[in-house]
């Protein structure tokens, strides 16, 4: 809507201000910088990423400034080796996230999921296989 404006907050929380600078609210903290911000393209409901050290991105939350809700939507879980989130795309509808993750093992399989971010479908699945090293992107088409 252009009413918003997402930031990392000294690298410790995803961080809301309105248009006019003014703060509205942060997000969860995180002990790991993530780069994985993503707007809704249908209403204001920011996507981002948090984990902890070393680069461990697990946990993907929905922060809505104007109810001043902030949801977890996604954990790939917790440890050393958990896979870690890698990128994130909302459908042009704002219905769907697409969530690249990536496995923490020799030949680091990736995969794509498919989330429903009302909760009310499944959540679906693309297994990409093993990767040579490179991030997997994810978007969508209009």
């Amino acid at each position: 809507s252009g009413k918003y404006v997402a930031t990392q907050a000294h690298l410790f929380a995803a961080a809301i201000f309105d248009s006019n600078s003014r703060f509205v609210m942060l997000g969860h903290e995180t002990q790991e910088f993530s780069d994985i911000l993503a707007w809704s393209p249908m209403e204001d409901l920011l996507a981002y990423a948090i984990g902890r050290p070393p680069y461990a991105i697990t946990d993907l939350y929905l922060l809505d400034p104007a109810t001043g809700q902030d949801r977890l939507l996604f954990s790939t879980g917790e440890g050393e080796h958990a896979p870690i989130i890698i990128d994130a795309a909302w459908s042009p509808s704002g219905r769907w996230l697409a969530v690249a993750v990536s496995e923490r093992t020799l030949y680091l399989p990736m995969s794509v999921h498919i989330i429903d971010v009302s909760g009310r479908g499944p959540t679906s699945i693309v297994d990409l296989g093993a990767s040579d090293g490179d991030d997997v992107v994810v978007g969508w088409g209009p």
